[in-house]
């Protein structure tokens, strides 16, 4: 286990031994290989299921949607969908006016 401790508070990580920020640890990668082939086997019996949900989900997503600006400081904030991405961009432009 490898403790840290931020801001005063300790927190134990059992999984710190994984940390691998290259990904390039074989012993680190065959686990985590393992640990994905355990899953898909675990999980097999509700890949319909799964799909039923994720078609669900992404049909909740409005496609080329945006939220509307918000003003911080001089700039204006927003996040917007496009075509076919799964996931928002997040926006920041220069208020020139102000």
């Amino acid at each position: 286990p490898h403790s840290m401790t931020i801001h005063g508070d300790t927190r134990v990580d059992n999984y710190y031994w994984m940390r691998d920020d290259e990904r390039k640890d074989p012993e680190i990668l065959q686990h985590l290989e393992k640990e994905n082939q355990y899953a898909e086997t675990v999980l097999k019996h509700t890949e319909t299921l799964q799909d039923t949900l994720f078609e669900e989900i992404k049909g909740r997503i409005a496609k080329d949607d945006n939220s509307v600006p918000v003003r911080k400081g001089n700039y204006f904030y927003s996040s917007e969908v496009t075509g076919d991405n799964e996931y928002e961009v997040h926006l920041r432009a220069k208020d020139f006016a102000g």
